[in-house]
């Protein structure tokens, strides 16, 4: 997912958060886009994601320098249990 998401040279910065409903899992990525990107580029970023791995997580575009700034990918990853 990294590498497609990081394929979009808008995209400044991410978050993948995986929420646990009930037995169902879902995904959400909050992405940063650089300053003056297309907001498009966030829907661009979910189909890709779909016809590349068969799933539509929802990605919505955050504010510049709202997420921090990770060194490793393991931290941009995170579960949440409901």
């Amino acid at each position: 997912m990294e590498n497609i998401i990081r394929g979009f040279a808008d995209v400044d910065e991410f978050r993948i958060t995986v929420n646990k409903v009930k037995q169902m899992d879902e995904m959400d990525i909050e992405v940063e886009l650089r300053e003056g990107a297309d907001p498009c580029v966030v829907q661009e970023i979910a189909v890709r994601l779909d016809s590349m791995l068969a799933f539509r997580p929802r990605v919505q575009q955050v504010a510049r320098n709202a997420l921090p700034r990770f060194e490793m990918k393991a931290k941009r990853f995170h579960l949440k249990l409901d």
